[in-house]
């Protein structure tokens, strides 16, 4: 009984989880792509405070807005008739438990919705070798991993 106890506290305490995951929405809005992208709260601020020298990053301060951007510059793009189109984050909120951290995204280029477009998502993929990124746009839904780290929608 003792040892299940103490499994349980230290794995509270911890934070730790077995899932690598992220999840977003995708919408347009005046032709331009939307995104709503949640991400686990104790992986994002590790990798945020390691590749950028961040102590305690707060995802609502500039500091750490800025540095997130660099990285979903380089990590989430979309890419549309030869074309590259970054997405600019808009809003970030920590959900209720805090456990996760939301971020609202909207690319800086429209996008002709008639023609197909290619989303890279490689999120925390230098980190976790087993995370899945899941994306929805309409009734379409993508997960990217290492080995596939693009999905192509049309509408």
């Amino acid at each position: 009984m003792k040892q299940i106890l103490v499994f349980l506290v230290f794995g509270l305490l911890s934070n730790a989880h077995p899932l690598k995951i992220s999840t977003s929405k995708i919408s347009t809005e005046n032709d331009h792509l939307e995104i709503k992208i949640k991400l686990f709260n104790d992986d994002f601020t590790y990798l945020i405070s390691q590749n950028y020298r961040l102590k305690q990053p707060v995802f609502t301060e500039a500091e750490t807005l800025r540095a997130t951007q660099l990285y979903f510059n380089k990590k989430l793009y979309v890419l549309q008739n030869n074309g590259k189109s970054f997405f600019e984050i808009k809003k970030s909120k920590y959900t209720k438990d805090s456990l996760a951290i939301e971020f609202h995204l909207k690319s800086e280029k429209p996008i002709n919705k008639k023609k197909m477009f290619t989303i890279n998502n490689t999120i925390f993929f230098e980190s976790f070798t087993k995370q899945k990124n899941f994306m929805k746009f309409g009734n379409q839904s993508f997960e990217t991993t290492i080995s596939q780290p693009q999905a192509t929608f049309n509408e």
